[in-house]
């Protein structure tokens, strides 16, 4: 965890206490005269309301940076799967559409997992993966071997493209600007209300209401952070990528000692 949500603690609990020193010293406020059963139901809402909220959209900012994750490291595995059956194909093939699957990952890596924080997806990263799959394409099969190679070579491709195509639309994923909004707006009543209906600012409330700022605060700076799987402070890194380079060195000197084959 960065400091954004400390920091947001902090902010929260300093101008939670500031409403509340202005509002806790209004005439309503010191003549005490809210209702305890209204204040108690009306605190109790909100904050089920707010907990409501908080637990959903932590939950589900989450569920979608687990699943983004996933589809990552799946994507890692078809390159792994299309790079050694690569390797079966004719030699200028073969060199040709390996060369494109590791330019591929570089620019995942380096380019496209800035782009995907804006929502974009790498023009060059898409052009890459078409030449590995032009390579593969290219061949014209001498004998059943060489068209056995093209068709699983192809047939892995198929599927890496998919699997990129999946990552693509997690990029999208986010909370529901509606569920944000009512996230905020409960926050904000946590630390108003009180004041409103009377709680007044003595010290003790107003480390209460300092409290609940803080809380609130840190809440919804955490879900913000969790927003997007590709952005924000917690989002998934290129790991998976970084794994499928290795992928490839391990294919490469496997090779160099024994015949390849398709990787199931």
């Amino acid at each position: 965890m960065n400091w954004t949500s400390g920091l947001a603690a902090l902010g929260g609990a300093v101008l939670a206490t500031i409403v509340g020193l202005i509002l806790g010293r209004t005439k309503h406020s010191q003549g005490g005269k809210s209702n305890d059963l209204a204040l108690g139901l009306t605190g109790g809402a909100l904050l089920c309301a707010f907990a409501l909220l908080t637990g959903y959209s932590i939950a589900e900012a989450s569920q979608q940076i687990e699943v983004a994750r996933r589809h990552t490291y799946e994507e890692s595995k078809a390159l792994g799967q299309v790079y050694w059956a690569a390797g079966t194909l004719p030699s200028a093939a073969a060199a040709s559409s390996r060369g494109a699957l590791e330019e591929y990952v570089q620019l995942v890596i380096n380019q496209e997992w800035q782009t995907m924080a804006a929502g974009q997806a790498s023009a060059d990263a898409w052009s890459a993966l078409d030449r590995a799959r032009a390579g593969a394409s290219s061949v014209t099969p001498a004998d059943s071997g060489q068209a056995q190679a093209r068709a699983t070579t192809l047939s892995y491709l198929d599927d890496l493209y998919s699997k990129r195509s999946q990552r693509m639309a997690d990029i999208h994923s986010g909370l529901p600007p509606l569920v944000l909004g009512g996230m905020v707006a409960a926050a904000i009543l946590i630390v108003l209300v009180p004041m409103l209906i009377g709680l007044t600012a003595g010290s003790r409330n107003m480390i209460l209401v300092a409290f609940f700022g803080a809380a609130a605060a840190f809440a919804v700076a955490l879900a913000l952070q969790l927003d997007g799987p590709f952005e924000g402070a917690i989002k998934v890194y290129p790991t998976a990528y970084q794994q499928a380079q290795q992928r490839f060195e391990q294919i490469q000197r496997q090779e160099a000692v024994t015949p390849t084959s398709a990787d199931h």
